[in-house]
């Protein structure tokens, strides 16, 4: 009796040292899952061979994290450009995933956060999209919070499989994609980043998200129609591809009414940025602009302001409460060479047009001379800018 209760004491000893020496396995499965959650996919997968404790666990990951350039392998001919050694690992990736998600080795259902990135175009990969489908098809329970996709290639149905299959979706971020959009909708999204690159977005588009509250679009070629009530931050950067024909003045007319009406779905916001946006005046006529009520902050990063400044002037006009203005690299004047700039015209802005009496900080941000242009448009209107600080910075554009 005592020589058994000798063992049960031996044996207990040697299982608390155990666990004095992995603390870690000890943890609850929920923040072994959080602590999972910061790894790529493979190396969760290799979590397995740790212990018995960490045999199945990987199996039901909240996040699961795919990336093509983790199957890079250090040895790898060093003489091989990127897209070559990304070639050259496709095929190892692509056996992974397909296991990984084929035979219900991860439970897709469980997943409340699913990233995938394929960074190179330079070979086919129709299986991505696949990928995609069977996560959102094969799990109508499917609980994904947060769906991060990169250089993947995308359906023309991929949009109408957000909508109807992931009904708790609230980040949906997709960058350098291959393929088009014409219509987001979800009631549950409320982050919403697309990076993309010439042709995106298919023409019309249109954006549907109640509920969302932060917006990033970044290439965009063709203007859209934003249903976004509940927006609170935008940032909006044009394509380099999105240029005016100075041959065909209606095009341009048509093109500065949809740029226009496009921001009539961003008046809601408290923080706006915007990038390479064009004049909205046409010859001695404005356009109807929207008026930004809550906005406090706005970044204008190589929009044209040539035009005189009136653009920037029907800005103001309509950002009453607009405490911080940010203009960086603005086109200030149309000839391009300096030395030779034009000087303003004799228009004179009313003090009277211009009432932002919340206006603490204007930064400006300049690389050529004809900043002076500018400056001398805020010490115009400086009697409704009782508060406003000017500061003004020369800085080469990167």
């Amino acid at each position: 009796m005592q020589q058994t209760r000798y063992s049960a004491d031996a044996s207990c000893k040697q299982k608390r040292a155990h666990l004095a020496d992995d603390r870690l396995s000890a943890l609850p499965d929920v923040l072994l899952h959080a602590i999972m959650s910061f790894l790529k996919a493979r190396q969760v997968v290799q979590t397995c061979v740790l212990s018995t404790r960490w045999r199945h666990l990987w199996c039901s990951v909240p996040c699961l994290d795919l990336d093509l350039e983790e199957f890079e392998d250090g040895d790898m001919e060093k003489s091989l450009d990127y897209c070559e050694r990304q070639r050259q690992v496709w095929p190892n990736f692509e056996d992974f995933t397909d296991n990984l998600l084929y035979h219900k080795n991860i439970d897709i259902a469980l997943l409340d956060t699913f990233r995938m990135c394929c960074p190179s175009r330079y070979y086919v990969r129709d299986n991505s999209d696949r990928w995609i489908r069977r996560g959102i098809k094969h799990s109508p329970s499917w609980r994904v919070k947060t769906l991060h996709l990169s250089g993947i290639s995308l359906v023309h149905h991929f949009a109408r499989h957000i909508s109807s299959g992931c009904p708790f979706l609230e980040d949906l971020e997709l960058k350098d994609y291959i393929g088009t959009l014409d219509e987001i909708t979800s009631l549950s999204l409320k982050k919403l980043v697309i990076v993309g690159s010439y042709n995106f977005f298919c023409n019309p588009w249109t954006i549907t998200t109640p509920a969302l509250a932060s917006l990033c679009l970044s290439g965009i070629d063709c203007f859209g129609v934003l249903n976004m009530p509940a927006l609170v931050n935008a940032s909006i950067h044009l394509s380099t591809y999105f240029e005016e024909d100075d041959d065909d003045d209606d095009d341009n007319d048509a093109s500065l009414v949809n740029q226009v009406e496009f921001l009539y779905g961003l008046s809601n916001v408290t923080s706006l940025e915007l990038s390479d946006f064009r004049s909205i005046v046409v010859g001695d006529r404005s356009l109807k602009f929207p008026s930004f009520r809550n906005l406090r902050t706005l970044f204008l990063r190589k929009c044209d302001l040539s035009d005189d400044f009136r653009t920037l002037e029907v800005i103001l006009e309509n950002s009453l409460n607009l405490e911080r203005l940010t203009l960086r690299h603005c086109k200030f004047s149309k000839d391009s060479n300096r030395g030779e700039r034009e000087a303003p015209k004799s228009k004179k802005t009313s003090s009277l047009d211009v009432q932002c009496e919340n206006l603490k900080l204007t930064e400006i941000l300049y690389e050529d001379d004809d900043v002076r242009l500018l400056v001398e448009f805020l010490f115009d209107i400086s009697e409704n800018l009782p508060n406003n600080t000017m500061k003004i910075t020369k800085i080469e554009d990167p």
